[in-house]
């Protein structure tokens, strides 16, 4: 009888090793060029294909643009995915993806690069809050906009990543050292100006706030 137990706790045991192992050989093939190791931009050369870890600054901190919203949670961001599902018989249908995305400054403590967001860059925000809602309200009006065509019966579930200011994510890509047009002010850390723009290289622009690549 020990002897069973002892198996069956071994068993136990290895079998959570397994499934820990499994999720992260998942995350490390999800992560692609992001599994290599961040630079820090003081080190960076014109034409370097690296991958950078810092903190999120929006391009219009410091200008008089209206800043780009959330359109659900209506929070300042430098982008925005929203994913969102409708409820089925057994589980959430995927309905549309929406992302809309202005750039942003990503700053490591030893420099700042700028960010360009378009079309050609992929861009992967885990972190995300959800809503959900029935037949009507204020998810529903905000998504209007942004999925189309839209259902109008049953409930609806949004999930919405931000890049938002102070947040950390991993950037990869190429460095093209450019000089900051804007003026400077010495000692005003949302000031500091960039030495980089990074550029899609020949495994793009990539843009992620996964845990499992910001180490």
């Amino acid at each position: 009888m020990m002897t069973a137990g002892m198996v069956a706790f071994g068993l136990f045991w290895m079998s959570i090793g397994l499934s820990i192992l499994f999720f992260d050989v998942r995350a490390w093939r999800r992560a692609g060029p992001l599994q290599v190791k961040p630079r820090p931009v003081s080190e960076l050369a014109d034409g370097d294909v690296a991958k950078l870890v810092g903190t999120v600054r929006l391009l219009d901190e410091d200008e008089e643009a209206e800043p780009l919203r959330a359109p659900v949670s209506g929070r300042r961001c430098a982008g925005f995915e929203l994913r969102v599902a409708r409820r089925g018989l057994i589980r959430w249908r995927p309905l549309a993806t929406a992302r809309e995305g202005r750039g942003f400054y990503l700053d490591d403590g030893t420099g700042a690069v700028l960010v360009p967001l378009d079309d050609e860059v992929k861009v992967e925000l885990c972190t995300a809050a959800r809503s959900h809602e029935g037949k009507g309200g204020r998810v529903r009006r905000a998504l209007r906009r942004y999925v189309a065509p839209f259902v109008r019966e049953g409930a609806v579930r949004c999930d919405e990543g931000l890049l938002a200011p102070g947040a950390i994510v991993a950037v990869y890509g190429r460095m093209r050292e450019r000089p900051d047009p804007r003026p400077s002010r010495e000692g005003d850390y949302r000031r500091r100006p960039y030495r980089f723009v990074v550029e899609p290289s020949h495994d793009g622009l990539l843009v992620s706030d996964d845990r499992a690549v910001l180490g």
